[in-house]
């Protein structure tokens, strides 16, 4: 691989500038080590992929090499041109020493006009990617929960859940229950499971043992589905459309928990 020399033009470029994410940039500066010395390579993403990025194969695509090339070229960065049915790139303004007498890659056309990319390549600000984000909901669990630890791990385990409003209501409903329960006040709550598990484990559907009731006072009225209707229509509320038991046990639990 040559020897570059990155020179501090790069940090004030409004090309560069105009790049939309730090991924595209750092394409961009890993192509400056890896072209010959007259700025050219390969445009196949496949060869570029193994060549910018060898140790994050898993993490790279064809796809992502497309849109930023197709970024690249429309910030005119570099040129994709095609010769005898192979696509080549070349830097603009690459102005690095030759020491080459010539370049290992064909020269692109006299007349050379950038090469159309796929239309799956569009810059990023066209083509976004779906990510899970955070929102209030995974906020007033991590607020609600007892035992305050690893939040990185617990955000991860939500994100991966990618709860509706009315699963993160039944979650945060179970979290004020079983802060109630026995088992979470027992030493100070040293058997609080740390949220992430609980969350992967799907904790919120545990069965809790009133700790107040007796045989005599009868079963809860969260341990079968009539009775959770029963204790629903006690207080005015009716399931909702395609509502589970468990989120409409949610719901009661909220509405006696803010009475």
């Amino acid at each position: 691989m040559p020897n570059r020399i990155l020179r501090e033009g790069i940090l004030t470029s409004s090309r560069v500038d105009a790049l939309a994410s730090w991924a595209e940039e750092c394409f961009y500066r890993r192509l400056i080590s890896v072209v010959d010395d007259y700025g050219r390579y390969f445009a196949q993403p496949m060869l570029l992929r193994a060549a910018c990025f060898p140790l994050k194969l898993n993490r790279v695509s064809d796809l992502d090499i497309e849109t930023w090339l197709a970024s690249l070229q429309s910030n005119s960065l570099l040129l994709v041109y095609e010769q005898a049915g192979a696509r080549f790139l070349e830097l603009a303004d690459f102005r690095q020493q030759r020491r080459a007498t010539k370049s290992k890659f064909p020269d692109p056309p006299a007349d050379a006009v950038p090469l159309e990319l796929p239309a799956t390549a569009a810059p990023p600000a066209q083509r976004k990617r779906k990510t899970p984000a955070l929102n209030g909901a995974f906020l007033d669990f991590w607020s609600a929960y007892p035992r305050k630890i690893a939040k990185a791990d617990a955000e991860r385990a939500w994100i991966k859940l990618a709860p509706d409003d009315a699963q993160a209501q039944a979650i945060c409903a179970a979290v004020a229950q079983q802060k109630q329960s026995e088992a979470w006040k027992k030493d100070r709550g040293a058997f609080i499971p740390h949220p992430a598990t609980w969350l992967n484990g799907k904790r919120w559907t545990d069965e809790i043992q009133d700790a107040a009731a007796s045989p005599a006072s009868g079963p809860a009225w969260w341990s079968s589905d009539a009775l959770i209707e029963a204790k629903g229509r006690e207080l005015g509320m009716t399931p909702n459309g395609g509502e589970t038991y468990a989120q409409y046990k949610g719901r009661i639990q909220m509405r006696l928990n803010s009475e």
